[in-house]
């Protein structure tokens, strides 16, 4: 595959292209008269939605150069989403208004000789003073969230929709700031939610003979618990330990393991008959480092089948102590604990960790251990509905979840707007109006009033200022083009059957 390169006026050119096809997309998507785009998904469901960086990750361009553009410029929504979960749109906004701002004062300084007598790096030094100004600015202006009625007004900002803003605000401000909120598509064609104090993760009782709710599902409370990722094959070693914990003073016990063969069982059947009695919950799919999360959530030491522990080996530091523990068919919930310790420890690999799934998985274990889980399951009357309500309510409860950590400012681009008057004229002055402006332009508009209660999470907007400066002041920087050359007869051809496929 060979190259396309490009130099000088036409890279230029391509940068503008590349950038104003995202922007001129998603501007008209921005406040509360934002208008929605439909996106073609493949063979899958179509999608209607306003959420910016979904938009802009879909749009393909067919020049190579105007594409490279294009992704880099998205890669600044990225990392807002990234960062907050919410406010890409803005990042787009600002981006796309500082670049053409900045391609503007290169152009007027073109030499005849093709040259630019505007020093780029010098501008993209200014960029990034003003940048840290403004940063500043924002946080002088942050005031936190003390009560839920201003975590409602975040999330209706953000889900458009009272009640919808009311729901995700609740769920937030119960599950805390390292709480997990898990925005899931539901089947009964209704939005519902629900809450999890504790830990849950997938596992069920065994066998039903021994549960103690009309073998529906295994309660226990405020009892010792012991904790191994072993499959209890030997009931001569499991009668061993459970004599151990007898001497111990134990008469019941909870026993969470990888699995239980039959004859374990009735061993257990057979301790009740003297009074032992012992609650058996398997989850085979737990992870090592998951079985640590339940260990340290029960102050336990796992006998751990991996190192080479040995079952019958168990000492007082493998017993552990939960406050409640329920289990059914599926499911095991553990409440209770303080694994704080463990929590700081996962909220560090956050932050070196690079991948988002891995991330998103670290948050909802970190939530595990202490603060909360958070379901919504959304159903609407139609697959397109259903996706559009999933996308609003994963913003709004991002939104609401930066809100609470790092405070609010005002909303409909009047914090930026604000700072823009304040602030000596820089090159950052006009851009900061643009969100205000594009919001005013959007409702048909050339002002408007913001009411006390639109507000902004500070984080959403600072970071959605960082990622546009520092998107803006790399690509202004670029006066050449290398891209991979599209195979133009094979992506002719797939362009023609596409059509024909549509007739």
């Amino acid at each position: 595959m060979g190259k396309v390169i490009q130099r000088g006026a036409k890279a230029r050119q391509s940068i503008r292209n590349g950038v104003n096809e995202i922007y001129d997309t998603i501007k008209t998507t921005l406040g509360p008269a934002g208008r929605n785009a439909l996106i073609t998904r493949d063979y899958r469901t179509p999608r209607i939605t306003n959420d910016g960086v979904f938009i802009a990750k879909n749009i393909e361009l067919d020049d190579e150069c105007e594409q490279l553009v294009a992704k880099s410029f998205v890669q600044a929504a990225s990392e807002t989403n990234e960062g907050a979960g919410d406010g890409t749109t803005t990042t787009m906004v600002l981006g796309g208004a500082l670049i053409n701002k900045c391609m503007d004062t290169i152009e007027r300084s073109i030499t005849p000789l093709g040259g630019s007598s505007e020093n780029v790096v010098k501008l993209r030094k200014e960029i990034m003073a003003a940048k840290d100004l403004v940063v500043k600015e924002i946080e002088k202006n942050t005031k936190k969230v003390e009560t839920i009625e201003q975590l409602i007004d975040i999330a209706t900002v953000s889900v458009e929709d009272p009640e919808l803003g009311k729901m995700v605000a609740k769920m937030v401000w119960e599950v805390g700031v390292d709480g997990y909120v898990d925005v899931i598509e539901g089947m009964n064609g209704i939005i519902e939610t629900e809450l999890i104090k504790g830990m849950k993760f997938s596992g069920k009782f065994a066998p039903p003979i021994l549960t103690n709710m009309n073998r529906k599902q295994s309660e226990v409370d405020d009892c010792p618990i012991i904790c191994t990722n072993y499959h209890l094959e030997n009931p001569d070693e499991f009668l061993e330990v459970m004599q151990k914990l007898y001497k111990l003073g134990h008469r019941k016990v909870v026993l969470l393991a990888n699995n239980f063969k039959p004859e374990v069982i009735m061993q257990m059947l057979q301790l009740q008959k003297n009074k032992m009695f012992v609650f058996p919950m398997k989850a085979p799919s737990l992870t090592s480092d998951e079985w640590d999360d339940v260990c340290a959530v029960v102050g336990s030491t796992l006998i751990n089948k991996e190192k080479g522990d040995l079952f019958t080996q168990l000492t007082e530091e493998n017993i552990g102590r939960v406050e409640r523990i329920v289990a059914n068919e599926k499911d095991i919930v553990i409440t209770g604990g303080n694994a704080k310790g463990r929590a700081e420890m996962l909220k560090d690999q956050i932050k070196v960790e690079k991948l988002p799934e891995f991330k998103e998985r670290l948050k909802r274990r970190i939530a595990s251990l202490g603060s909360g889980i958070g379901v919504i399951r959304v159903g609407a009357k139609t697959d397109v509905e259903i996706g559009y309500l999933k996308l609003k309510l994963e913003d709004a409860q991002y939104a609401c979840k930066a809100a609470l950590s790092d405070g609010y400012v005002r909303g409909g681009g009047m914090c930026l707007k604000d700072i823009a008057k304040k602030l000596k004229d820089n090159v950052l002055t006009d851009v900061l109006e643009a969100p205000y402006n594009q919001i005013a332009e959007n409702m048909g508009v050339e002002s408007f009033d913001v009411p006390e209660n639109i507000v902004d999470p500070a984080k959403v907007v600072r970071l959605a200022v960082e990622n546009a400066c520092s998107v803006a002041s790399t690509i202004i920087t670029t006066d050449s083009i290398i891209a991979d050359k599209k195979d133009r007869d094979d992506y002719d051809a797939f362009i023609k059957i596409a059509e024909a496929l549509k007739k």
